[in-house]
């Protein structure tokens, strides 16, 4: 689980448009995030996703195109109740 706070907007946006390609397609490329990622154009996102990858988050095979995968999944979280306790 991500803490809060350990992404900013702008990677929270990209690698989740990594997350959704590769879950859609089996596979991204940094332009079908750039695509992805709404407002986002190339250079930035190149930038983001290199800082995503030092972080763990997400890798590829240097210079194969289509090899953009996630390191991490994503699942539905459901808050337990006020009252309740967790083991």
């Amino acid at each position: 689980m991500l803490p809060p706070g350990a992404l900013t907007p702008a990677q929270t946006r990209v690698l989740l448009a990594v997350v959704a390609e590769h879950h859609d397609h089996g596979r991204a490329t940094v332009s079908s995030v750039v695509a992805r990622a709404d407002g986002a154009t190339r250079q930035p996102t190149w930038a983001t996703l290199q800082r995503l990858r030092r972080a763990g988050y997400i890798t590829w095979d240097d210079n194969t195109r289509g090899t953009l995968r996630p390191l991490l999944y994503v699942t539905a979280h459901t808050p337990t109740p006020k009252g309740h306790r967790t083991q």
